[in-house]
């Protein structure tokens, strides 16, 4: 080593001191010194360093040389390599010198870190090559200690790497940290081609430098919130949502300090006289009452029909009135299947508007799905209304019938009626309208008359915004749905069971609402209650076997969202309100005891002998006809004597409540209840979904139920 060189390496030592850097001890185990040969490249050759931030992992040199364009070469080094330093902003660098001297650079010391860099890597014995210091770009590597958790915040620290020709595979990495106040240590003695790779520095970049963020300890996981443009001011109650409780009864809200909660100013007209115990009878969906139901069984679930299992999924089911054993249904994606009578298997229908293998993946992708079957009174043919879906071809939109004669090439199937429910439904171009611009049948009866042909259809007149009546012939005519029927403007109709005439109800032509009969051709009103003078709206009036007249109805207009009652033809209620809701759809058993009423997708079946409601969903799940099944109480509309509260009396919650608008969490959720609120008893209660229900008054005059034990476990308390 020729004397210029050692008076360099003293100059850039005794400039390190002067910074004031302490510098860790170290132990190295170098390769040896060689004579420089030819291939050996000075460093002033070197390209200049570009630094970049990344966030790599601490690399391994190569088990040998790869061909590359610089060389891969490795250090010879001690088995173990620890420095411990003073904490440092964070940064990994990869660094080779240069012969002329760099910009020093200086960090702001953080206290509290002591890093610990181990080296695993075996010591190799040297052989003799040329000592060589390979260009690298330097690379901010974040690190964490050995042992921390890998959710903690990573420590990294400027490193310079070490590298030397040799046959080993080490790597040896060298922290360098500064402290709070820096002193200056006396550095170990080295060897001069040593020095200068241990104080070689890259040359900053052009570019914008990388900054770099000093971190004394692990940030906690969530740092407490700052007074701001979106916080809400203190003691803001967070009502609670719909979507995010529906299915609940209770619900989680934002902390909040502690606030007043003020008792219940009662309403006094909410007060009033407890009702009796409700009395509990047997449901039973019988054979008469199957066709009335919507089923949701589903594909590998079992469907018991008279000693048979049904599997392939149930959506709607109607047994044959005529022949035990021979019955209709479809699946859930509309699919139509039947049994005629005296077939010995079930089969999928193939005749026309289907065809031999026709099916279909699901509902909205089946343009002939069925979503209604009814059978005529002698059991020998049968219908079935298709409501395709929007984005579904619209041709066979409509009404069609079955029947058991082969004799000519449209038979067996034909449509009584071809829906027009807009003018770009195709139906549209191949029929002829009469008295109404646009129509889509909603409800099919056949006559109850064994042998005859006449059904009646309940239609929407979509251009009207108001329903009407039609009756059709079933014909084996494939040009008679060419021709749209008369519309009469009744809203429902229901043959009478003798077929002498239709009973009609809700708003006829001129816009009241009564309740009539008329001639099975609908001509020849006879009022029998108008319905408008007592401020009623009454639909689906119907007459049962002793000449009753009934009906489903309520206080109001036919736009009100309220759930409806029973009624008689004299404008008396003969039941409580039948779900919590105005109804979807409204179908009478067929000897007209009783009468399914859909309501929020449930199914309430209310008997016309008692008024008794009962909750039909679980039965049309899995039905057993015969079998009977326990019904369920109507849902009171006062405390239920002999309860555990009265009425008017003030309770608090013991646990954070959602307050809905009826009682079952599919109902929307009015408000949110905190623990400590106030509440005064209403009504209830009312057992269902496992909760014990109560309608209650709320400090903020909301009225709506809560779940007042949850599992049996009480959540008010006096």
């Amino acid at each position: 080593m020729d004397a210029g060189r050692c008076l360099f390496y003293i100059a850039v030592t005794l400039a390190i001191g002067a910074c004031n850097l302490r510098r860790p001890e170290v132990t190295l185990t170098l390769a040896p010194i060689e004579t420089r040969t030819p291939e050996a490249t000075d460093l002033g050759e070197l390209p200049t360093e570009t630094r970049v931030a990344q966030n790599l992992p601490t690399p391994t040199a190569p088990s040998s040389p790869t061909d590359i364009d610089v060389p891969a070469v490795t250090d010879t080094i001690a088995p173990s390599l620890t420095v411990t330093a003073q904490p440092t902003p964070t940064a990994t660098l990869e660094s080779t010198s240069s012969p002329t001297t760099q910009p020093t650079r200086t960090e702001t010391p953080v206290p509290g870190a002591t890093a610990t860099i181990p080296s695993t890597v075996p010591m190799a014995t040297p052989r003799a090559s040329p000592t060589r210091i390979l260009p690298r770009t330097a690379t901010a590597t974040e690190t964490a200690p050995a042992e921390s958790d890998e959710s903690a915040t990573p420590t990294a620290v400027p490193e310079l790497v070490v590298r030397s020709v040799g046959t080993g595979t080490a790597e040896a990495t060298v922290t360098a940290v500064s402290s709070p106040q820096p002193t200056l240590t006396p550095l170990p003695t080295l060897d001069a081609t040593e020095l200068a790779r241990l104080i070689a520095s890259p040359v900053p970049p052009a570019t914008a430098l990388v900054t770099w963020t000093a971190v004394a300890t692990a940030l906690p996981s969530a740092a407490p919130a700052t007074q701001g443009a979106n916080r809400l001011p203190a003691g803001t109650r967070l009502p609670s949502t719909a979507e995010a409780q529906l299915g609940a009864a209770t619900f989680t809200p934002t902390p909040i300090p502690t606030r007043f909660q003020p008792t219940v100013a009662v309403r006094q007209e909410l007060i009033v006289e407890q009702v009796p115990p409700p009395v509990f009878a047997p449901a039973d969906i019988n054979i008469a009452g199957a066709s009335v139901y919507q089923y949701d069984v589903g594909f590998d679930q079992p469907f018991n029909y008279q000693g048979l299992q049904l599997r392939g999924g149930v959506a709607l089911f109607s047994p044959n009135p005529a022949a035990p054993g021979s019955y209709l249904r479809t699946d859930q994606v509309g699919m139509l299947w039947y049994r005629p009578i005296g077939a010995a298997n079930e089969g999928a229908m193939s005749y026309a508007p289907f065809h031999e293998g026709y099916g279909v993946p699901s509902s909205e992708l089946n343009k002939n799905r069925v979503v209604e079957i009814d059978w005529s009174a002698d059991g020998a043919q049968f219908s079935f209304r298709i409501d395709p879906p929007p984005s579904q071809d619209t041709a066979n939109a409509g009404v069609w019938f079955w029947q058991p004669l082969r004799e000519t090439q449209t038979d067996p199937t034909y449509a009584v009626i071809r829906d027009c429910v807009t003018d770009a439904y195709i139906s549209c171009q191949i029929v002829n309208r009469s008295n109404a611009q646009n129509w889509k049948t909603i409800d099919v009866a056949w006559s109850p008359i064994r042998g005859r042909s006449e059904i009646l259809l309940t239609l929407e007149l979509t251009a009207e915004s108001r329903q009407a009546l039609a009756v059709v012939q079933a014909l084996r005519d494939a040009d008679y749905a060419k021709e749209a029927p008369e519309f009469f403007r009744y809203d429902y109709g229901h043959w009478n069971l003798d077929g002498s005439g239709i009973v009609v109800s809700g708003r006829r032509a001129d816009g009241r609402v009564i309740i009539g009969e008329v001639n099975s051709d609908l001509r020849g009103e006879r009022l029998i209650l108008d319905a408008s003078s007592r401020g009623l709206w009454l639909r689906d009036a119907a007459r049962r076997p002793n000449g009753q007249v009934v009906a489903l109805g309520r206080l109001g207009g036919p736009y009100d969202n309220a759930p409806v009652s029973l009624y008689n033809s004299a404008g008396a209620r003969l039941s409580g309100p039948i779900g919590d809701a105005a109804p979807e759809s409204v179908r009478w058993y067929s000897d007209r005891s009783a009468a399914v009423v859909t309501v929020g997708g449930r199914q309430y079946t209310v008997s016309v002998d008692g008024g008794l409601i009962t909750d039909s969903a679980d039965l049309a799940r899995n039905p057993a006809f015969g079998t009977g099944s326990i019904g369920v109480a109507p849902v009171p509309d006062a405390v239920i004597q002999g309860s555990e509260y009265f009425p008017g009396q003030q309770l608090r919650t013991a646990q954070n409540l959602n307050l809905r608008a009826g009682p079952s969490t599919s109902q929307a959720i009015i408000a949110g209840l905190y623990a400590g609120d106030y509440v005064a008893i209403i009504a209830g209660p009312y057992d269902n979904e496992g909760y014990r229900w109560w309608r209650v008054q709320t400090a903020s005059d909301a009225l709506g139920w809560i779940a007042g034990s949850i599992g049996g476990i009480p959540t008010i308390r006096p």
